[in-house]
């Protein structure tokens, strides 16, 4: 559950509730940077990116709400994307390169045409950044 980096302790707990099924994602790859952290799951074709607003997110603790985060989804039912964040928060801890976060009540939705569709995502994880 590595990028293959040494020293690195990464994890996550994540639920994705999506098109009337409930998955955990088994991570297998993590990566990101001080802006972003992306983890896949990818026996299932499953990943999930987190993108934070850079000035908000330095070292410390910090309660994100919805307009101050992005996601980018992909479930195991596949296309289309879930992109558009409606509700919810991340509370993020940042310690030198470590990003432990935790999804609280996050909903996104597919965007483009017709009705869109509704993911919902909970959980904790721990990353190492670059």
């Amino acid at each position: 559950m590595s990028t293959g980096k040494d020293n690195k302790s990464e994890s996550a707990t994540l639920t994705i509730f999506a098109r009337g099924v409930s998955v955990a994602l088994n991570p297998t790859k993590f990566s990101g940077s001080s802006s972003q952290v992306r983890i896949d799951d990818e026996p299932q074709a499953v990943y999930l990116v987190i993108k934070y607003v850079p000035a908000l997110v330095t070292p410390g603790k910090h309660r994100l709400n919805h307009t101050q985060f992005r996601i980018e989804l992909q479930d195991p039912a596949g296309p289309p994307l879930f992109n558009h964040v409606i509700a919810g928060e991340i509370e993020v801890t940042v310690v030198g390169n470590t990003h432990k976060g935790k999804l609280i009540g996050v909903v996104v939705t597919t965007s483009g045409p017709g009705t869109p569709e509704t993911a919902n995502i909970s959980g904790d994880y721990e990353i190492v950044v670059d």
